[in-house]
C-alpha cells in the first residue's frame, strides 16, 4: 500500500518581555471541533498548499489563523522537521519556525470554529500541556535559549 505525505508549518510565535528576569512567552490556542488531536494545544500553522515553499506557507497561516501581517524574512526555520504517523496511510511532515513578536504586534482569534483563543503562555508552563506531535521538543529548544539569551543580556545591562 502507497504512503501519503501531507506536509505542513507551524511557527512559534515567541513575545519577550522588556524585563530580562521575565521569561519570553508562546502564543498557542486549544484544537476543538477537529476530527484529529482535539483538545491538543497548537500553534499557528496548517498544511502547505501544492507549489508552496515550507516558508511562503508559514507567512501565510499567520495572515490567515493570527491575522499577522509581517515581513517574512522575519521567520527563522527552527528544523529539523519532524515526520509523524497520522492515521494509516497519512503521514504528516511539519516544518517548524519561530517568530519573535514585537510589542505592538498582537495576534487576532481568526478562525474560531477550530480552535480557543489565542492565549500567550509562558514557555515553561507550555511544554506541559498536551501539545501537538513534535511541539515539545521545539518549545524545550526555544525555552533553553530564551534562557540563555536572558543570562547573556542581563549580565550585559549590570555590567554597563
Amino acid at each position: 500500500m502507497m504512503k501519503l505525505i501531507l506536509s505542513g508549518v507551524a511557527v512559534i510565535c515567541l513575545r519577550r518581555s522588556s524585563d530580562v528576569r521575565d521569561e519570553s512567552m508562546v502564543v498557542l490556542s486549544q484544537r476543538h471541533n477537529c476530527q484529529a488531536f482535539n483538545g491538543y494545544w497548537q500553534l499557528g500553522g496548517g498544511r502547505i498548499e501544492k507549489d508552496e515553499t515550507p516558508l511562503k506557507a508559514a507567512h501565510r497561516e499567520l495572515k490567515e489563523e493570527l491575522g499577522l501581517r509581517i515581513d517574512i524574512r522575519r521567520l527563522q526555520p527552527m528544523g529539523p522537521s519532524l515526520l509523524f504517523r497520522w492515521s494509516w496511510p497519512f503521514f504528516y511532515v511539519t516544518h517548524f519556525f519561530r517568530l519573535n513578536l514585537h510589542e505592538d504586534e498582537h495576534v487576532r482569534w481568526m478562525e474560531p470554529k477550530k480552535n480557543t483563543r489565542w492565549s500567550a503562555v509562558h514557555l515553561r508552563d507550555a511544554i506541559q500541556l498536551k501539545l501537538m506531535p513534535g511541539m515539545r521538543k521545539h518549545l524545550i529548544t526555544t525555552l533553553k535559549e530564551d534562557r540563555q539569551h536572558r543570562r547573556t543580556y542581563s549580565s550585559v545591562k549590570y555590567a554597563l
